[in-house]
Formats: C-alpha cells, structure tokens, sequence
C-alpha cells in the first residue's frame, strides 16, 4: 500500500474529494473483516467502506457502528463528514435503521438525539410526524411520541399532528390522536372532516368520533352516513354512531336497507344448480322482535354475495345481520356453511377433478359470506373438520374457511383463526391465516397480539372458571347439580353436589329425564376440549411472548386477569415492570415478589414476562426456589435453561454453529425440534427438507436450523445438522443484532437437540 493512500486514509483534515485509489481495492477488500473495530477511527472505517464499496456500504457501516452505542449521533455525522460522506444522507440511514431496530427490539438510540445533532431539529420532526418524509411506521410513531418535549411554533405543531391523526397508517393515528384532541378548536375541526376530503380520511374521522364520544359531531356524522356512497366509509360511520349511543336503524329504515341490498343483488344470481327447493330447505333469521327475514330478502342476500365470489361479506351485509336475533341467525348460518361443504364435496369425482367447474367450493364461496355474517362460533367445528380433512389438496376453498372465520365476530372463530396463523401443516394456509389475522387486527384497531388479547374465549365457563352441569326430570325440575372446575392445575374436574371429586358423570337415575343426562355429558366433552385447546395455545403464545419480550398494558394485563382460565396460567408465570421489579399474580389476583410482599404497579407502567437473564442470578434463584416451595407448575420454564449471551468474539458472528455437522437420526431431530416450536420448511425437488423454521411474526425475525440428509418420507435414518441464523426477511442478524432473550433461547434450543 502505498504513502499517499495511507496518508489519505488516515489525514485528520476532512475529505472534500474522494482520492482516486481503484488500484488499491484489492487490498482494500482484504480489510473488510477488519472494520468495525475499535481500533480504527470511525472516520478511517467510513473511507475504507466508501473506497472498497461505495457510498452505501459506508453508510451501512457507519449507522451499525452508532446503533452499537460506540458513537452518539452527533460523533456519527462528524466522523461520516469527515470520512467523506454526506451527513444528511447518514441521518436517513439511521432512520431507517432506527424503525427496523424498534422492530426487531434491538435498543436504539432516541428520538431526541438524533434531533439534538441535526441543524434544523423542528423542520425535521415536523417532516417526520407529518409523513411528508417518511422513513416507515415506526419512525413516525416515535415522531409522534417526541413531539411535545420539542418547542414548536403552536401552528406547526397543529398541522402536524392533525395530518398524522387522519393518515392511512392506523398505529400512527392512535398515537396522534390523544395529542391531537387537547387542541383549541378540535371538536369544530374533526366535525369538519366527516363530510369532506377522500374517503378514507372520511372513515378516520368517523371512527375518530366514535372512539373519543365526540358527542357534539353526532348530527354532522348522522347526516354524513346518510350521503354515504362508499361501503367502508359508512360501516365506519355506523359503528361510530353505535359509539355515540345510535343504530343503524337511526339512520335507515328497515325498508331502505332491505332496498340496499335488494339493489346490490340487482344483477346477481344463485349459485348455479341451486335449486328453489335446496333454498327453502334453510331457516330464516329473524328480526329483534320475533319477525322472520322474508325469503325474498334472504335470497337477495344470497345473490349479492353470490355475485361478488368472495367468503367475506360486504360491510353493509355485516351492518344489516348485525340486528338479527342471533339464535336463529346462527342456525340459518351453520345450514348455509352445510350447503357449502356438500356442493363441493359433489362437485369433486373420485379421483379429486373437478367435476362441477361451476359446483365447486371456491366458485360458491359468496354462500361462505353470507354464512359469515349471521354466524357465530358454531361454525368453527365443521370449519375445522373441513380444514383437517381437505388442506392437502383443496387449499383454495380452505382458505375460503378461513376468511369465513376472520368475519365471524365471535371469540372462538377469532382464536380457531389465530391457532392456524400459529402453527398449521401447509405454509400457504398458514400464511393465508397470519394475512387474515393482521386485517381483523387492523379492523378492531388493535395490534394481531392485542387482538389474542382482547377476544380470549371463555370455554363455556363463568369468572370463577366454573360450569353448573344439571340433571333433570320429566317436570323439567332439577334432581342433581354437578360443577364443573378448572383445577390449579390446569385440568378440568366434575364435583358433585357436595364439592366432592368424581370421576366421570354418572349414568341418569331412576325418574332422570335421559336427554338431560346426554346434554350433560356432551357439555362436559365439549368443555374439557375447550380448555385443553386453550391452554395448549395460550401457553405456546406466552412462551414466545417471554421470548421476544413483548409488553402489556395495565389494562391488557388485567383483561388477561379477568379471564377465568388465562389467569390461572399467569398465576404460575413470573412477571416483571419497566423497572426491573418482579412478582407474580396470586389467586386472588394481588400482586406478590418473591419474598411475598404485595408489589403495586405504576400507572400506565407496562409489564412483560420475567426471563432468567434479565434478573440478578440471586434474584433468579430466590424465584425458582419460591416456585418449588408453593409447589407451582410452570407452564414452561423461566429459570430453568441455561443462559446465554455471545461473547466479543461471538458477537460478530451471523450464526450459531453449535452443532454443525452433528449427527442425529432424522425422525428423532424432527420430533424433538417440533417440540421445541420449530416446524418443517416445504421439502424441495426429490422429497429433501432443507431446514426447521420457527418464526417470531412479533418482531419479524425467523429462526432457521439447517439441515442435510433429510428426506420424505421421514425414517430413523441419520441426518447431518447445519448453522441455526436469525433472519430478519432475507437478512441474516449478527447475534449481538439479536434480541437477547432470543439469542438465549436459540441457543437453549440448540442444547436441547444436542442431548441424546
């Protein structure tokens, strides 16, 4: 290397010019391991990245070096402007860097620092909040979130958080909002909103008003909904209504949406071959007041789902049946679903052709939007049947099941939904599943993990986690009570009348009406599935929960409380505050350390799941050996793996490399990584399995284990073990880039495959 490029590369002065040294890239290539260590100056590691690979290898190293905590922000845009680098493009990068940190929860540095070290701190925050530059949802949120410790000219401020209050990006309206509304003249302003402008910002608003009881916007809103042309728009504007203390019914007569839907079935038809006869076979709904639906409207309602050959119904269908005795709505829904899976089923011959192109399940799918909108959860059973059975070689009309599931609004459908976007045999489906679930969660305006939160099932059971069971006679009077009771340790147990255990429920006595007996029986099975299936999901999402270190709310966490078996599961879990304070909920739900005084949590204060490595070790023994005097099960482990955190020569690395080239035989490593979460990637040509995935949609991060030799159909035959990385989409993490819990975790598992 010669005198002029190192005394080039080294020269305090900054560089207004690059040095022409492609001569040099040779060696300069050969230096790449080399940078980012501390013993270069950053301003020599960002020429070396612009001479050996351009401008955005410089900023990608530079950002990386800051999002390290090796330079504060304004070090960063010295040493880039030093290095011959443009700040200004420096500080995009680390925006964008700032909003995928916050995603995979890898620690970033501040708002406010970043502001503190550019020129014009309040024309860049004003850019950010308001969306004019925009570097993803995140930034913006945080934006949003930092606007009020800046000193803004009250004008600025306004327009900002006003045009973010009304975007598309629903997270940062939510975080707008509340700053919004204080301002001087809101009510006037979003009153104004609700009958100008494009439509979506029509709809924000609407659900705005609803949202905050806007009370003062009711008749602007009111004589909004009944211009509205647009279906999304005025399903927003007739839940912000039922919000404000009004119906549908307040703003249409029956007559005009019976006329709605009659002009929207207009131009449709039946499904082909559906005979008059097959129609008058299904119960009619009917109205609050005891009323039937007239077939002629439930056939206009047919048509116009038909017509549109999709499995989720419209907004004003879901506002019309929403008014529907739900009973019997149920009953012509579950009748519908029946018709479905029957057409289909004819239309395939025995060796699955299609032998009806126009019978088929995914041509009928309008039936399944119609069936969704008078539902409930009574369609989840034939749902799932129909998904078991048929999710091999009929993936269109099970994804069509799915749909139905997502626009049923009942908490059972919603769980069934969530436990295939989980884990499920096809990765189509599955990823069908996970679609659906981020646009429920969009709908309800929660995030997917808050939608799992918010639409707990209650299995049947009342808040103390028990169902009365009776037994009756021919007079209809009761003869015997059984209660049925989700024990501390998570089964399911029948007591008799006198709180004592048994085993089963008796066969009917003497004068015992046989179908009470039946009714009994047949409540207890389905009981004891719906708790078993509960807590088999809500344990795994919790497991990941502690994993990617999710927070909840006060108020979320007191919903999980409430609910009669997820508060027994959070019972036998360790939790911990932003402070670093741990407890753990007890039976009557009083908050308790691990020297049993009672904790009070902060306001506002967020909780998570408590990890062993993110406690003293004293302070983790102290909780494990609290856990075994009470004699508490943990639904999985918090203190008992092994933790683990890379060291500086791990750090570097992109992936653990454990067990690379270990051998194990390949039914055995398949069992045992299912056990732990992972499931199998899709086999490629010739039947061969690449590798297990386990993928953590929270914080967009996939685990990936590599594996050679594995084949279908699977045996005891032995396979050769690869690298495990974390992926960030196609991107794989550095383990110190790695949220630590994770890192620890991963590697846990990698010792657990390990084992014999």
């Amino acid at each position: 290397m010669d005198d002029a490029l190192v005394h080039a590369l080294t020269d305090e002065a900054p560089w207004t010019t690059v040095p022409r040294a492609w001569h040099h890239l040779w060696w300069l290539g050969s230096t790449a391991p080399f940078m980012g260590q501390p013993a270069l100056p950053p301003y020599v590691e960002f020429r070396l990245a612009l001479l050996a690979h351009g401008e955005s290898a410089a900023l990608n190293l530079g950002v990386t070096v800051y999002q390290w905590g090796r330079l504060r922000f304004a070090e960063l845009l010295d040493a880039a402007a030093r290095g011959g680098v443009e700040p200004r493009y420096v500080l995009e990068a680390a925006l964008r860097r700032l909003g995928r940190s916050l995603r995979w929860g890898v620690p970033a540095s501040s708002m406010r620092e970043l502001l503190s070290a550019v020129d014009d701190p309040q024309a860049l925050l004003v850019d950010l909040v308001s969306g004019r530059r925009n570097f993803g949802t995140e930034v913006r949120v945080l934006a949003v979130r930092t606007v009020m410790d800046v000193d803004l000219p009250r004008d600025l401020l306004t327009e900002a958080l006003r045009m973010a209050a009304l975007t598309a990006d629903r997270e940062v309206r939510l975080a707008a909002q509340p700053l919004a509304e204080p301002l001087q003249g809101h009510a006037t302003w979003l009153t104004s909103k609700l009958k100008g402008g494009a439509a979506p910002r029509r709809a924000a608003a609407a659900e705005w008003v609803g949202q905050a009881r806007v009370y003062e916007a009711r008749d602007a809103l009111l004589a909004a909904a009944r211009k509205e042309r647009t279906e999304a728009t005025l399903v927003a504007q007739l839940s912000a209504l039922r919000e404000l203390g009004l119906s549908a019914s307040d703003v249409f007569t029956r007559e005009e949406l019976v006329a709605r839907m009659a002009k929207a079935a207009s131009r449709g038809t039946l499904p082909p071959g559906y005979a008059e006869r097959e129609l008058n076979t299904l119960p009619l709904p009917r109205w609050p007041d005891g009323t039937e639906v007239p077939r002629s409207l439930l056939t206009d309602w047919l048509k116009a789902a038909h017509k549109r050959k999709k499995a989720d119904p419209t907004p004003v269908l879901q506002v019309i049946t929403r008014g529907l005795d739900r009973e019997s709505a149920a009953a012509t829904a579950l009748a519908l679903f029946e018709h479905w899976r029957a057409r289909d089923e004819e239309a395939v011959d025995r060796w699955g052709q299609i032998a009806k192109p126009d019978d088929h399940g995914t041509a009928n799918r309008g039936m399944l939007a119609l069936a969704a909108a008078l539902g409930d959860d009574r369609l989840v059973e034939p749902g799932r049947r129909y998904l078991d059975t048929y999710y091999g070689w009929r993936p269109a009309q099970s994804k069509a099941v799915l749909t139905l599931w997502a626009h049923v609004e009942h908490p059972r459908a919603t769980q069934a939904l969530l436990a295939v976007a989980t884990r499920f045999r096809t990765r189509g489906i599955k990823k069908h599943a996970q679609a659906e679930v981020d646009a429920l969660a969009a709908r309800r305006g929660w995030s997917a993990a808050e939608l799992a939160d918010r639409t707990l099932p209650d299995c049947a059971l009342d808040e103390d986690g028990r169902r009365t069971l009776t037994y009756r006679d021919a007079a209809d009077q009761e003869t015997r009570r059984f209660v049925l009771a989700v024990q501390p340790d998570l089964t399911v147990a029948v007591l008799d009348g006198d709180g004592r255990p048994v085993k089963s429920l008796p066969a009917a006595r003497v004068g015992e009406e046989a179908a009470s007996v039946k009714e009994a029986k047949k409540a207890l099975g389905a009981a004891k599935k719906q708790v078993k299936e509960f807590i088999k999901a809500q344990t795994a999402r919790l497991q990941a929960a502690m994993v990617t270190q999710r927070t909840w709310t006060p108020e979320l966490f007191e919903v999980l409380l409430a609910h009669p078996v997820m508060a027994q599961i959070c019972q036998r879990l360790v939790w911990m505050d932003a402070a670093g304070r741990s407890f753990r909920p007890t039976e009557d739900l009083s908050l308790t350390d691990v020297e049993d005084d009672e904790v009070s949590l902060e306001p506002d204060e967020p909780v998570r799941l408590a990890h062993a490595l993110l406690l003293p070790p004293d302070v983790a023994r102290a909780w494990a050996a609290h856990l075994g005097d009470y004699e508490i099960l943990q639904p999985f482990a918090q203190f008992g793996r092994p933790v683990w955190r890379p060291d500086a020569e791990q750090a570097t690395a992109t992936a653990f490399t454990e067990l690379v080239g270990e051998r194990r035989p390949g039914q055995w490593l398949r069992r045992r990584a299912e056990r732990l979460g992972f499931e199998l990637e899709p086999s490629s040509d010739g039947g061969y399995v690449p590798g297990f995935t386990r993928e953590y949609r929270e914080v967009a991060l996939t685990v990936r284990l590599e594996v050679e030799d594995l084949r279908h159909p699977i045996g005891e035959e032995e396979v050769t073990i690869g690298a495990c990385e974390v992926r960030a989409g196609d991107q794989r993490l550095r383990l110190d880039e790695i949220p630590e819990v994770l890192c620890s975790e991963v590697h846990a598992d990698l010792l657990a495959l390990a084992e014999d």
